[in-house]
């Protein structure tokens, strides 16, 4: 503990016997949940294994309304009240000897630097370079999800460039069976992609499992333990991950447009591209003051600062929030 933090997608625990330390990378990428009282301290990636470890349960309400608005748990919150999060960028460090907890984060801003596009494209170029000449992962038991957006193609173009293992890669792709010959499908294009520079691809077909709808939902709240409502990549029952686990992959590799995402001319949109709508926002949802749900206070820190663009704003909450 109190080493370096290092660069990189990580969740950390460490630990000596002075104090024992969780550290998130600059976004959040892996969660770390933590529970403390005056006799036992627990941290995780996953709030179901400290609840089991608790042994029961106190149901955080706050959760009810940002399911109803943005179906995700909302800013910060845990299914129980107790268990907290380790914000993005920071280290929580438990003191062992006076059992105290302190927390120190990284402040993320987000500013425009006037430079020629030319000057902008060659700073992108060499950081990208730079890490994946840093990437140092076997990648014959790892996988890249290849559609046809520019953050996958970019990904597989970059490891493909000057490397020795290259010939170990592999694509896969999923998707209804008829999207392979849908011209402009991000299967049709993944396939050709793969086959442009001779990578080997595998595509999957999510059509409905036969499993039945409640062990389909069982299955998807186990696995991501309802942080969020996106079902529909998960249909086929979870059968292509099993597939994967069974073929000997470890992981996959994954990478994600951070800046730009969309053009905002307004502090709502910005809002509702990080996904930090209301319920009073929503016309069928506005009757819900009628019942007894907490209020949906958007903590200070994911607020507009003053002085802040709008597009810097809207960067920053993806990375800090989203």
């Amino acid at each position: 503990a109190g080493s370096e933090v290092p660069d990189g997608n990580f969740a950390i625990f460490r630990a000596d016997k002075d104090s024992v330390e969780l550290l998130s990378d600059i976004v959040g990428s892996r969660t770390i949940w933590y529970y403390k009282d005056e006799r036992i301290f627990i941290a995780s990636t996953s709030q179901r294994a400290i609840v089991l470890i608790l042994g029961n349960y106190q149901f955080d309400d706050r959760v009810v309304p940002w399911m109803l608005s943005t179906g995700m748990l909302g800013p910060s919150l845990s299914w129980d009240r107790r268990v907290k999060c380790v914000p993005v960028d920071s280290v929580v460090r438990l003191s062992r000897s006076n059992w105290t907890l302190t927390t120190s984060s990284t402040p993320i801003n987000f500013s425009c630097t006037d430079l020629p596009d030319s000057r902008h494209e060659e700073l992108l170029d060499n950081v990208l370079e730079e890490t994946f000449e840093a990437l140092n992962i076997d990648l014959s038991a790892w996988v890249l999800p290849l559609s046809g957006g520019y953050d996958s193609r970019a990904i597989l173009c970059y490891l493909s460039k000057n490397r020795d293992s290259e010939k170990k890669l592999r694509c896969v792709t999923w998707g209804l069976e008829s999207s392979l010959a849908e011209k402009g499908n991000d299967a049709y294009v993944a396939r050709k992609l793969a086959s442009c520079l001779n990578v080997p691809f595998s595509f999957y077909h999510t059509e409905m499992s036969v499993d039945s709808a409640k062990t389909i939902v069982d299955r998807f709240i186990l696995n991501g333990e309802g942080r969020i409502d996106h079902l529909a990549g998960y249909m086929d029952g979870f059968q292509i991950w099993k597939t994967l686990f069974e073929g000997g992959v470890q992981g996959v590799i994954r990478g994600d447009e951070g800046f730009g995402r969309a053009p905002v001319s307004s502090p709502r949109a910005v809002l509702r591209l990080a996904g930090l709508e209301l319920c009073s926002d929503f016309s069928n949802l506005k009757n819900c003051k009628a019942f007894p749900l907490p209020d949906q206070p958007i903590p200070s820190h994911l607020q507009r600062r003053s002085g802040e663009e709008l597009s810097n704003w809207r960067d920053r909450l993806y990375h800090e929030y989203r």
